[in-house]
C-alpha cells in the first residue's frame, strides 16, 4: 500500500473505501480522487484542496482535524471556489491501495469517519452536481454536521471568527477575510441539497426524539368566546353557554364551565378566554369548554409549600389534610372507573347504613372534583361523606399531595375508603397507557400502609370493544402491576370470565351480592358509556360486590 504525500510533506491516507488516489502536484492540490472514487472521495478532495490552498499557507503538517475543526478553518481560510479542476482526474494504477495512516490511530482513520458522517445526510443529489455545488457551499450549509450539532458548530465558527480563533492560534477573518461566513442551519432553504423536509423530521442522532412541529394556532386550544347565558352552579363549578368567536368552532354554541377554585366566574355578555380542546377533539365526557379565570383573588398564607397544578399558570396553594397513622383494619375498595362510584356508595348505604364513606380522587381522569355530577348527587343523598383530591386533582373536601396521604386522610374521617379516578378516563389503546393504572397505585399504597384492599374489576358483557369484553385489559394490567396480594371481587354473572394468566398472589373471590335494586332504593341512576344496569348488570355488580367483600361479606 502506497502512502500519498502533500506538497508540505505531511503524509495522508484516505479511507480504503474511497478508491485509489493520484498525486498531482501541478493541479495545485495535494491529491485528487481517481475515477470511480465516489462522492466520499470527491468531498475529501475538496476539503484537502482547501486546506492546502489556504491564502496564508497550507494547513497540513498535523493530524487530520475533525469535521467541526475543518469547517471552522475553511470558514475563514478557504477561497470561495472549492470546485475540482476542469481537467478530468487521472485514473490511478489498477489494484493500488494507499497506505494506512501513521500517526498512531489503529484501524480506520478518524478523518475518514468524519467524512462518512458528513456524507450521510447529503443523500445522492448533493454531490452529483460536480462543480456546480462547491465544497464551500456544502460547508456553509452545515454539510459536515446535522441537526442541533450543526447549529452549535456554526455558532462556534462565528464566535471563533469574531474573536480571532481559540487562543490566537488562528485568526481566519483577520488574516484572509471570511470568504465563507458561518450561517445558521435554519433559514432560507428547506434542507440538504434543496430537498424539503417535513416539519419535525430534521437531522440529528439516530433514535433521538423528533421535535414537534408547532402549528400556526395556539397549541393549548385557547379561543376567545362570548358568555351568552348562565346555566346554574353546583359543587364549585358554574355552567354557561358560550359562543366561540374564533377557531374551527367559530360561531357555534358550546357548554362551558368555570371553576371557583381558580377564580370568580364571568358574567353574561363578557368575552372570555376558554380552552376548547375538548369540543374540537370531539371528546365525550370532556366535550365542554373550560373558561380561564378573568382575575385572581387574595392568596392565603403560605404554610406548607403545597400547591395544586404546580409550575403552571394556574397553580394555587392548598392546605394538606390531617392524616391517620395507618390503614390497618380500615376497609379499602379500589374502583376502576368513576361510574363505579355510585353503585359502590349505594351498596355501602344498603349494607351498613350510617357508615361514613370517603372517596379518594386520583389522577387518571378529570382533575376538578366539581366536574362530577355523581359526587354532587351522592352527597345530597348522604351516601358520600367526603372527597379527598390527591396530587393535581383539586376541589375536594380535603386536599392531599399524593395517594398515600389521601388514603390516610380518608381513613381519619370515614369508616369505608373508596379510591378511584374522576370522569373521563385517559386512554391511549396501550396496555399500560390508560388512567385505570391509578388503581394499581392505590392497591400498592393501601397494602404498604397496612390494609388488605379489595379490587372491583372492570367487567362487561355488552361492551362492543373486544379488549373490554369479559374482564377488561385495563383490569388485567392493574392486577399484574399490583405487587402485594389483594382480593378481587367477582360478582354473579362473572362465572365465565377467563382468569388464566393472572398472578396467583391475589385472591379471586366470588360474591353473591350485586347492585340490583339499589337504584330504586336510593333514587339513583347507574350509567356508564351510555349503558344502564339493564344493559350491562355485571359492570355495576362488580363495584357492589367489592364493597360487600370489604365490609365482611362472605365469599362463595
Amino acid at each position: 500500500m502506497q502512502t500519498t504525500r502533500s506538497s508540505s510533506g505531511a503524509s495522508f491516507t484516505p479511507s480504503s473505501r474511497a478508491g485509489p488516489c493520484v498525486h498531482t502536484p501541478s493541479s495545485g492540490a495535494s491529491w485528487r480522487p481517481a475515477s470511480g472514487s465516489g462522492r466520499r472521495g470527491l468531498l475529501r478532495w475538496r476539503i484537502r484542496r482547501a486546506r492546502d490552498n489556504a491564502p496564508d499557507g497550507p494547513l497540513c503538517g498535523s493530524p487530520p482535524l475533525g469535521a467541526g475543526r475543518i469547517r471552522r478553518d475553511l470558514h475563514g481560510r478557504c477561497g470561495a471556489d472549492l470546485s475540482p479542476p476542469a481537467v478530468a482526474p487521472s485514473r490511478g494504477r489498477a489494484g493500488s491501495r494507499p497506505a494506512r495512516r501513521s500517526w498512531g490511530e489503529k484501524g480506520r482513520s478518524r478523518y475518514s469517519g468524519d467524512l462518512r458522517r458528513a456524507a450521510r445526510p447529503l443523500g445522492g443529489r448533493a454531490l452529483r452536481g460536480g462543480g456546480a455545488r462547491s465544497g464551500a457551499h456544502l460547508l456553509r450549509r452545515g454539510a459536515l454536521r446535522s441537526g442541533s450539532g450543526g447549529a452549535r458548530h456554526a455558532q462556534r465558527s462565528a464566535r471563533d471568527t469574531a474573536e480571532g480563533g481559540a487562543g490566537g492560534a488562528r485568526a481566519p477573518a483577520a488574516r484572509a477575510g471570511a470568504a465563507c461566513p458561518a450561517r445558521p442551519l435554519v433559514g432560507d432553504r428547506p434542507g440538504w441539497g434543496g430537498r424539503a423536509r417535513r416539519p419535525g423530521h430534521g437531522g440529528g442522532r439516530k433514535g433521538a426524539p423528533r421535535a414537534r412541529a408547532r402549528a400556526g394556532g395556539p397549541v393549548t386550544g385557547l379561543r376567545r368566546a362570548r358568555v351568552l347565558r348562565a346555566e346554574g352552579e353546583h359543587s364549585g363549578a358554574a355552567a354557561f353557554t358560550l359562543e366561540i368567536l374564533e377557531g374551527s368552532l367559530a360561531g357555534r354554541q358550546v357548554p362551558g364551565l368555570s371553576y371557583r377554585e381558580l377564580g370568580p366566574p364571568p358574567e353574561p355578555g363578557e368575552t372570555v378566554l376558554a380552552n376548547t380542546a375538548g369540543p374540537e377533539m370531539g371528546l365525550g365526557t370532556g366535550g365542554v369548554a373550560l373558561i380561564l379565570p378573568r382575575d385572581g383573588s387574595e392568596l392565603p398564607e403560605n404554610r406548607d409549600h403545597f400547591t395544586k397544578l404546580p409550575y403552571t399558570p394556574l397553580q394555587f396553594p392548598a392546605r394538606p389534610a390531617r392524616m391517620s397513622g395507618t390503614l390497618r383494619g380500615v376497609p379499602v375498595v379500589v374502583l376502576p372507573l368513576h361510574s363505579h362510584l355510585s353503585p359502590a356508595c349505594a351498596a355501602a348505604g344498603g349494607l351498613a347504613p350510617g357508615k361514613r364513606v370517603a372517596f379518594v380522587w386520583q389522577e387518571g381522569g378529570a382533575l376538578p372534583v366539581a366536574f362530577s355530577e355523581t359526587v354532587r348527587v351522592l352527597k345530597a343523598k348522604n351516601l358520600l361523606h367526603a372527597v379527598v383530591s390527591c396530587g393535581n386533582c383539586f376541589g375536594g373536601d380535603l386536599e392531599s399531595p399524593n395517594v398515600y396521604a389521601g388514603l390516610l386522610a380518608a381513613a381519619g374521617v370515614a369508616d369505608l375508603v373508596l379510591a378511584g379516578i374522576g370522569p373521563g378516563v385517559v386512554g391511549t389503546g396501550a396496555a399500560y397507557g390508560h388512567g385505570g393504572m391509578s388503581a394499581a397505585v392505590a392497591l400498592n399504597a393501601a397494602t404498604a400502609l397496612g390494609a388488605t384492599p379489595v379490587l372491583a374489576p372492570r367487567l362487561s358483557h355488552a361492551d362492543p370493544r373486544e379488549r373490554h369484553r369479559g374482564m377488561s385489559h385495563h383490569t388485567r394490567t392493574v392486577i399484574r402491576a399490583a405487587l402485594g396480594g389483594c382480593r378481587v371481587a367477582l360478582p354473579q354473572g362473572a362465572d365465565g370470565v377467563d382468569l388464566s394468566g393472572l398472578p396467583e398472589r391475589h385472591r379471586y373471590e366470588r360474591v353473591g351480592f350485586g347492585a340490583g335494586g339499589l337504584e330504586e332504593k336510593f333514587g339513583l341512576t347507574f350509567k356508564s358509556m351510555g349503558r344502564g344496569y339493564g344493559e350491562d348488570p355485571v359492570f355495576f355488580d362488580a363495584a357492589a360486590a367489592a364493597v360487600a367483600l370489604a365490609l365482611g361479606g362472605e365469599s362463595r
